[in-house]
Formats: structure tokens, sequence, C-alpha cells
């Protein structure tokens, strides 16, 4: 009986899924040399190498500043309302600026708003205005242009 090896054995249980009539989207075939260079490579550094900084706060110890900030939950439970009243605060120079139980005020500042839930021209922008903020002051993320293509983000 021949051994097989890992790889072998993939080719033949492949060939075996695509005769059964099943998608065999787990099958991972070897790169030759050509595609390991254009593939994505992993960059590491050790954590020795890392300095630690302190955190710049936009809203103390709820949204930092050049960070990722979500609002999750379920549907019609006032996410947009509460980005939308986040929004204003940073882009207007008048009005309330001071955050929610006196947790300081609001910096003056850009906002990039990125949605997969509501459209930005019957939702999210007549929210923006309802709040009072500043339209000049924030972009609306609509696609990634990748390699002379535009992908839907």
């Amino acid at each position: 009986m021949p051994v097989l090896n890992d790889e072998k054995y993939n080719q033949l249980r492949f060939q075996q899924t695509k005769a059964e009539g099943k998608n065999p989207s787990w099958y991972q075939p070897r790169l030759d040399a050509a595609a390991k260079e254009k593939a994505a490579r992993l960059k590491t550094l050790s954590a020795k190498d890392v300095e630690m900084t302190g955190i710049d706060w936009l809203w103390p110890n709820r949204f930092a500043i050049g960070k990722l900030g979500i609002i999750a939950g379920l549907p019609d439970e006032g996410k947009g309302q509460i980005t939308c009243d986040i929004v204003a605060r940073i882009t207007t120079t008048t009005g309330d600026k001071n955050w929610p139980c006196n947790e300081g005020k609001a910096p003056h500042g850009n906002v990039i708003i990125a949605s997969a839930e509501d459209d930005f021209s019957d939702t999210i922008k007549p929210r923006l205005c309802a709040a009072g903020a500043n339209m000049d002051r924030i972009r609306f993320v609509d696609c990634v242009y990748e390699r002379d293509k535009d992908r839907i983000v």
C-alpha cells in the first residue's frame, strides 16, 4: 500500500469530494515559488520591542482617539441616534459640547463614518442635521479603491 503524505491525501479527498458534487472549498493547494512571492505575509514584532503609551480619550473611558469605536446592539435601539449625537458634539464649536454624566467636553474635530446598516442619504445625514452636526467636518466611507476596482465596504 502506498504511503500518502498530507498533500497527496488532500488531493485525493479533493477529487472524491468534487466527484460527489460537493464544493471542496476546504482544499488549499500548496503554492509554487511564484505564488508564494505574491502571497500575503504575516509581519510580527516582539512584545519586548513595543513601547507602552497612554491612551488619548475622545470620550473618557468610552471612545479613544485613533482607535476603532463600535456601537453594537439590537435593531432600533438608538445606535444611530447616539452616533449622530456624538458626531454633532465633535464637529461643532457651539452648542452642548459636554459628554453625558459630566464626563468632560467633546474635542473639536473631523469624523469618518462607515455604516453597513443605515443609508447615508435617507437616514444618517438627516439625523446628523437634526443633531446640529457640521457637514463640512464629516466624511462617509463609500467604498474601497483596490487595484483598479471599487469594492463596497
